[in-house]
């Protein structure tokens, strides 16, 4: 009996040190990304509400999550359209 709780405790102290050790590789900043946007007719670009210039446009930027300008207007057109 106290071996089964032993192999019991091993074994989810295992499943967590193997889940934090995935986390810690799968997780790394991957590095710097290339941002590259083009459209037709020529546009301004706005990425976090910072002025980035106009379309095409492409350059270095660090990798993750950002908002742009159509995320913040189509939020606003739905809080819009809520209020009628």
């Amino acid at each position: 009996m106290n071996k089964k709780i032993i192999f019991v405790v091993l074994a989810i102290l295992a499943a967590v040190l193997l889940f934090f050790v995935v986390k810690l590789i799968f997780s790394r900043d991957s590095g710097p990304a290339i941002l590259k946007i083009s459209s037709n007719p020529q546009a301004t670009i706005f990425l976090d509400g910072q002025h980035l210039g106009k379309t095409p446009y492409e350059n270095e930027a660090k990798s993750g999550e950002y908002t742009s300008m159509d995320d913040v207007i189509a939020e606003l057109v739905k809080s819009f359209k809520k209020r009628k």
